[in-house]
């Protein structure tokens, strides 16, 4: 399967509406982004931050790729589950200066890029959570 189409969009929404909390004022506006990626089999993925976009005007997407396991620890729905290893070994390791600072060495600064991180963390950890069976959802068909 590859990406064939990626669009991207930022999306001011008002203070009252109900995806929006704790703006100070009610004239405040909340930013979101959004992503769809669709696919040469048809299938369209959408994505939609929440609460961390406020920088994202400032910033530009220049490229969005596949980067398998680009989340982890984190979970991507369908393709691999939550890292709870990884976390409950950061939350270990970080409890002190010193931890922390050897955590940090180990994990970001003493790999070279994504794929060195990858490496360091091993097959292992990445098979235990990887998706074994897939449970697509059944297509949709809004009218059009």
């Amino acid at each position: 399967m590859k990406i064939t189409h990626v669009t991207t969009r930022i999306l001011s929404t008002p203070a009252d509406s109900p995806l929006v909390v704790g703006l100070p004022a009610p004239t405040d506006t909340r930013e979101f982004v959004t992503l769809e990626l669709g696919t040469d089999q048809g299938l369209v993925g959408l994505g939609l931050t929440f609460f961390g976009a406020a920088l994202t005007p400032a910033l530009k997407v220049a490229a969005v790729v596949p980067e398998p396991f680009g989340a982890y620890p984190s979970p991507v729905e369908g393709s691999y589950g939550r890292g709870h290893d990884f976390y409950q070994r950061y939350h270990e390791d970080t409890r002190t200066v010193e931890g922390a600072r050897a955590w940090l060495d180990r994990w970001i600064y003493g790999v070279a890029d994504w794929n060195g991180f990858l490496a360091a963390l091993g097959p292992e950890a990445r098979d235990a959570v990887r998706v074994k069976t897939p449970r697509l959802s059944e297509p949709l068909d809004y009218g059009a």
